[in-house]
């Protein structure tokens, strides 16, 4: 994959753009609100969609009822959804859809314990269709340790020991924050295939306003 070195390309902002990480806490969604901001106060037409949402969005119902039923690791459906996905947002062009968390979906199959080969498989194809929009994939990294005490400090114990819950099965922050490391490891080959553009950010040691101003200089 290629990075972009800040403030040497000129990058169009009529894209999407994909905040991604493995870690609470880091500032993924305080970034991509920052970035949407930025973009809007600039006069471009900009677009904000969260992890959350995708329980609104249509195209994501059937994904989202086999996750109800115990089928999170289901690549087939989600690809399905994604394919739909995609579709509408090239509907929207010229506009820069700012995703945080979203796409490209690898920590929702990894986290169901999918097969790593049915991963790539639904990245790969996912990749494909992503050639319109221009991606720029954000990764979003730092310290884990120190990101996962940010988190319970603005969003509070309970917020965290309800992920655990959900992503481990463990009410616990220590299984948590042990499962927060192991999804990054089990990124790296992901992320190693990404065919597009990216940057990379560490809001521990730069901080978000730093972070910021670096994926400014990248667009």
């Amino acid at each position: 994959m290629t990075s972009i070195e800040v403030g040497t390309d000129e990058v169009g902002t009529d894209r999407l753009i994909l905040f991604y990480g493995a870690g609470s806490g880091l500032g993924k969604s305080t970034l991509a609100a920052g970035l949407t901001a930025q973009l809007l106060q600039s006069g471009k037409k900009a677009r904000l969609v969260e992890e959350h949402d995708i329980y609104t969005i249509q195209v994501f119902e059937p994904y989202v009822q086999r996750v109800q039923q115990g089928y999170a690791d289901d690549a087939v459906t989600l690809a399905l959804c994604c394919k739909r996905y995609v579709q509408q947002l090239e509907e929207c062009l010229p506009e820069t859809a700012v995703l945080d968390s979203i796409l490209p979906c690898w920590d929702w199959l990894l986290s169901a314990d999918c097969a790593l080969d049915a991963v790539v498989r639904f990245s790969d194809e996912l990749q494909k269709q992503l050639a319109k929009l221009n991606p720029l994939l954000v990764i979003v990294e730092g310290d884990y340790d120190r990101a996962l005490a940010r988190a319970i400090a603005e969003r509070g114990e309970t917020w965290v020991l309800d992920q655990a819950e959900a992503r481990t099965g463990e009410r616990c922050i220590g299984a948590f924050r042990d499962y927060q490391k192991q999804l990054r490891v089990a990124m790296e080959p992901l992320w190693a295939s990404w065919r597009y553009e990216y940057v990379c950010v560490n809001t521990t040691d730069q901080g978000i306003e730093k972070s910021l101003q670096t994926l400014l200089n990248a667009l």
